[in-house]
């Protein structure tokens, strides 16, 4: 058919994706419906479908026709280009793409949404709701990474991608166990809890939506899509009544849709609890609970209303079930977490919530958890059964339990009408973020500081919100409110937890002496804390000491923060990798290369085996290992590593161009050290080059670089060029490193034959970078190599044993840098010529071996200094 107009798609695409939604054999009967009320837009939709090449059940089918004509493969959405259909949903179509800046994963799902889900007016919104999604950061989430219009009006989505397969279709086709199939749930309802913490509702929870990845993860797709298109989507009237709601007017599924979405009624985190349920349904029975057997949308919609779903004979998965399904949103489970709390306590044979408490109930309970302890004459026991379970000190124990479920459902009742009255007073209104949290901020003073314990988390939730903002110092008076609520009703996890975080936002806003202060008034909390509290302060207390360079203590509060979530099963997730890179950075400063090397090393097979292999922070850790080789002096591993990283870097950028003045400062000095003069040359000059104009730090790298090129070229003139570049550069840095300059003069003397001029010069750089007085750092290891060289060519063996070995000792970081490092081996060649000058031939062939075997391993056979040291010991051996 051929291109019609904006106004006509707006009417026909939702009848398409109705049809869409209906497996073959339907659509036949629905369309003859459809023709007896308008003929002429029955005609179009055969025409399309016929065009259509899949038929399945929506989800990810085939490639839809496109009503504008053409093919979109090659198309570019922004940094976006499509590569190939994965197929057709309820909205629109999706596409593989991938995305060449490298900000976000390489590839990625773009789905191109109906034009009629937003109006032009909605096309600034539908950006920044997309922008504010794409925060929520949950294994279980594929990410929405990014949202816009394209200049013809299309509006699309960037999503991550998921290789896995629809949640029912895994369940069947691995022959899942019931207790399986609810962990897969589980999994859901952990996704949907973190969405609904940031105050958004999914509303559209249903298989096809759900993947599970070949490992048995969970992601749950289009999470939040309906917000993106709430308040400013079109619902054009048509035929049969609609599968629109007229709540934001998005398009709902039947078969999954809550009675109240069917009702026009108020959305709230109870609507994606009723999907929940009839998910677990479908899941233990293979059937749905109210719809099975209906053949249209009419009829799914008229059972939703009067279908009671029949039990399952699954005893209390029933009763959670039947809680989760009520027809009355205020009957159902308020929160994703309390029923997965009972599916929880089910699966471990514990009382569940959704029953009434009974002492009969709570002894059957017992006995099935207890089952190999309770033998033949468990009747004739069952008083003593009792006795025993419902001892004096179990049931004071059962109370405490009790009052803390009491607060437990009171603060989740409180947040839940609290992210209600939330959403029903935005409305229709176009509002920001900031919007939410400042009326939230209100409401919490209207209404809940009578409950003083449930206004702390309220408030301590506003406070981090506020900081995903930006929003800091409202942040901080948050969490402030928040501590204070805390201390009033001794709510210990709340004020841990509050400080912490405050903490590590002051130490972000370089107030690192506050923060250390806040910090050391919790250290000696944290052995009492719940281990996820204690993890959240251990991490905020790493990354404020990595901060303030306490390398020491931010290694020990990493590494405790790594145990508890490994032993929390948290090993895969974000916060985990964060965790890592921070003990990573942590041991690097403290010298231990080696220890920083591996850790990096686990992240990247971390990354790779969570499907982040080809993110820009996976290219990140490629030259963090990169890094780490070069300072252990294992320069000939470290090279392709780095290469590859730039290539990486390159080929991500969209102008194909771009590369991190930090990954450029690395892979130039490997290539130097390496005599690799061109290309350290090339990239030494671009960093220069690209930094100027910004005023980065890295121009006075750049040019320092350029020297020693032009220097270990022989091109003096040059080489003292760049040298006064480096001084003009270097006294425009917020801290100038003078140093630097110095050192750089005195190889220029050195090279035009003065050694003991430079040596005298290389003596006073030493000085300021703090030699005298017994510091020994990184920085001045090439330095002290330099010196020593010059003290040899100007006959000071002594001194330049002193230096050589003083350069040894800040390079042998282990013992296996003694034979793979190329430092290591720089070093003690130096220590070897010194010992030759001072007559010491048996000390000089030890150091040499060495020397060889380092230089060998770290640099190469072929490098000049390995050739000097085996050149040297063959003529102690004649």
């Amino acid at each position: 058919m051929g291109v019609m107009d904006h106004d006509h798609w707006r009417i026909l695409e939702p009848l398409l994706d109705e049809a869409l939604e209906l497996p073959v054999e339907e659509r036949e009967s629905w369309l003859n419906e459809l023709r007896e009320q308008s003929p002429t837009l029955a005609a179009e939709l055969t025409t399309l479908l016929s065009e259509e090449r899949s038929a399945e059940e929506h989800g990810f089918l085939a490639v839809p026709p496109s009503p504008l004509g053409g093919t979109l493969q090659g198309l570019r959405l922004g940094a976006y280009t499509l590569e190939r259909p994965l197929g057709q949903g309820g909205m629109g179509s999706v596409w593989l793409a991938r995305r060449s800046d490298g900000r976000f994963e390489g590839q990625a799902a773009v789905k191109l949404l109906n034009l009629a889900l937003l109006s032009a007016a909605g096309e600034a919104r539908f950006r920044r709701e997309g922008s504010l999604l794409a925060r929520l950061a949950h294994p279980g989430i594929a990410r929405l990474l990014d949202a816009g219009v394209s200049p013809s009006g299309q509006p699309y989505l960037v999503l991550e991608y998921v290789d896995g397969q629809r949640i029912d279709r895994y369940a069947e086709e691995h022959g899942a166990s019931l207790e399986a199939r609810i962990r897969l749930v589980l999994q859901v309802l952990s996704a949907v809890g973190h969405a609904h913490a940031h105050l958004i509702v999914h509303r559209d929870l249903k298989p096809s939506n759900i993947l599970v990845t070949p490992d048995g993860a969970v992601k749950l797709l289009d999470f939040g899509i309906a917000k993106l298109l709430n308040d400013h989507a079109v619902s054009p009237e048509g035929a049969f009544g609609r599968t629109l709601t007229t709540e934001g007017a998005y398009i709902l599924t039947p078969e999954f849709a809550a009675p109240e979405q069917a009702l026009s009624g108020p959305i709230t985190t109870a609507t994606d609890v009723y999907a929940a349920g009839v998910l677990l349904y479908l899941l233990a029975s293979g059937r749905h609970p109210t719809a099975e057997g209906c053949q249209t949308p009419a009829e799914a919609m008229r059972a939703l209303a009067e279908v009671t779903p029949a039990r399952l004979g699954l005893g209390d998965l029933d009763t959670i079930l039947g809680k989760a399904l009520r027809k009355e949103p205020q009957e159902r489970y308020q929160t994703v977490e309390a029923l997965a709390g009972d599916l929880e306590r089910y699966l471990r044979h514990e009382p569940i919530s959704a029953r009434r408490d009974s002492l009969a109930y709570r002894a059957r309970t017992f006995v099935r958890r207890h089952r190999a302890g309770v033998g033949t004459a468990a009747v004739t026991a069952a008083a003593l059964i009792a006795a025993t379970v419902f001892s004096i000190a179990q049931m004071r124990a059962a109370q405490r339990q009790r009052d803390a479920a009491v607060f437990e459902q009171k603060r989740s009742d409180a947040v839940v009408e609290f992210q209600n009255l939330l959403l029903g007073d935005i409305g229709g209104a176009t509002v920001t973020m900031r919007d939410i949290l400042d009326r939230g901020t209100i409401l919490l003073d209207r209404s809940y500081l009578k409950e003083p314990r449930v206004a702390a988390n309220i408030a301590m939730t506003l406070g981090v919100q506020y900081g995903a903002l930006g929003a800091y110092d409202r942040e901080l008076t948050m969490l402030n409110r928040a501590e204070s609520l805390a201390v009033a009703v001794g709510a210990a996890d709340v004020l841990l937890t509050s400080r912490c975080r405050r903490a590590e936002t002051l130490g972000e806003l370089g107030m690192g002496r506050r923060a250390l202060a806040v910090l050391d008034s919790i250290r000696p909390r944290l052995a009492s804390a719940e281990p996820a509290d204690a993890e959240a302060c251990l991490v905020s207390m790493a990354e404020v000491d990595l901060r303030m360079q306490r390398y020491d203590s931010a290694a020990v509060a990493g590494e405790r923060a790594a145990d508890i979530m490994e032993r929390l099963g948290q090993s895969s997730n974000t916060d985990y990798i964060g965790v890592l890179n921070i003990l990573a950075n942590a041991y690097e400063n403290l010298n231990r290369g080696r220890k920083a090397l591996t850790i990096y090393r686990r992240l990247a097979a971390l990354m790779d085996s969570t499907g982040r292999g080809e993110s820009i922070d996976r290219n990140v850790i490629r030259n963090n290992i990169g890094i780490a080789l070069t300072d252990l002096g294992e320069m000939t591993a470290a090279m392709p590593i780095l290469q590859k990283t730039v290539q990486e870097f390159l080929r991500t950028d969209s102008s194909g161009y771009y590369v991190h003045p930090a990954i450029l400062s690395n892979y130039c000095r490997t290539a130097l050290f390496l005599g690799q003069l061109d290309s350290a040359g090339t990239w030494y000059e671009r960093l220069y080059r690209e930094s100027v104009p910004q005023k980065d730090p890295a121009m006075e790298e750049g040019a320092y670089g350029m020297a020693e090129v032009e220097l270990a070229r022989g091109r003096l003139a040059d080489a003292e060029r760049w040298i006064a570049e480096e001084k003009r550069v270097n006294a425009l840095l917020p801290h100038p490193r003078p140093a630097n300059g110095l050192v750089l003069e005195a190889a220029l003397t050195h090279a035009r034959g003065n050694p003991t001029a430079a040596l005298a010069m290389y003596r006073r750089a030493l000085g300021i970078m703090g030699y005298d007085a017994g510091k020994r750092t990184f920085q001045m290891q090439p330095v002290l190599m330099r010196a020593a060289e010059a003290a040899l060519d100007a006959h000071a063996p002594g001194e330049a044993l002193q230096y050589a070995r003083a350069a040894h000792h800040i390079a042998a970081a282990d013992s296996l840098t003694e034979t793979r490092s190329g430092y290591v081996g720089a070093t003690r060649l130096l220590e070897g010529r010194a010992l030759l000058a001072s007559g010491d031939s048996s000390g000089a062939r030890a150091a040499l071996t060495v020397a060889a075997m380092g230089l060998s391993n770290g640099v190469g056979a072929e490098h000049p200094r390995t050739r000097q040291a085996l050149a040297l010991l063959a003529a102690l051996r004649r």
